[in-house]
């Protein structure tokens, strides 16, 4: 099996935890695990040749059209909502602008990779412990069109880690479906 992580930032989230989400990760996964960096008008650091930049503002038309549609749109920022559920403290369980990145970079990506295994890692993870090859069998069942990682029932799902079977068609189905709420 090959399995390509993908992320995104913009330049203040390569400050902050962008550089050492890709240092770390070049550091401590299989030199065979790919990573592929949806950056945002910023230039990151890497030293493995299987890790490529990307500029997903450049990559992505639909991202850009998205962005420029809900430019002067508050409820797509956050800062409204339903009245019966919004809450101010929470704001960003309402920005769909700021979680456009994540998604049209998974379309991008699904739609550009020659990978088994697409995995989404949040680019503000940090690895700390070498990841063996062995991690990929539980963490990416071939039986599965998805993967997460998931916290019991009393949470909800974990999605800063995301697999995706890209040999399943309801697996591109299912990121074709998640774009087009967007």
């Amino acid at each position: 099996m090959k399995y390509t992580v993908i992320t995104t930032f913009h330049q203040a989230g390569l400050e902050q935890y962008g550089q050492r989400m890709i240092d770390t990760f070049e550091a401590l996964w299989p030199a065979d695990v790919a990573l592929v960096i949806y950056a945002e008008n910023c230039q990151p650091r890497t030293i493995r040749p299987n890790t490529t930049v990307i500029n997903l503002l450049e990559a992505s038309a639909d991202l850009r059209v998205f962005i420029e549609r809900h430019r002067d749109n508050p409820l797509a920022h956050g800062r409204a909502g339903p009245p019966e559920v919004f809450d101010p403290k929470k704001q960003f369980r309402w920005d769909a602008v700021r979680f456009s990145y994540k998604v049209f970079s998974v379309a991008h990506a699904a739609e550009h990779l020659s990978t088994d295994w697409m995995i989404w890692i949040d680019a503000d993870t940090h690895t700390h412990t070498p990841v063996p090859m062995s991690a990929f069998d539980e963490l990416c069942p071939v039986t599965a069109g998805l993967s997460y990682l998931g916290r019991g029932e009393k949470y909800h799902s974990e999605c800063g880690w995301v697999g995706y079977n890209l040999n399943d068609p309801n697996c591109k189905k299912f990121i074709q479906d998640f774009v087009n709420m967007y």
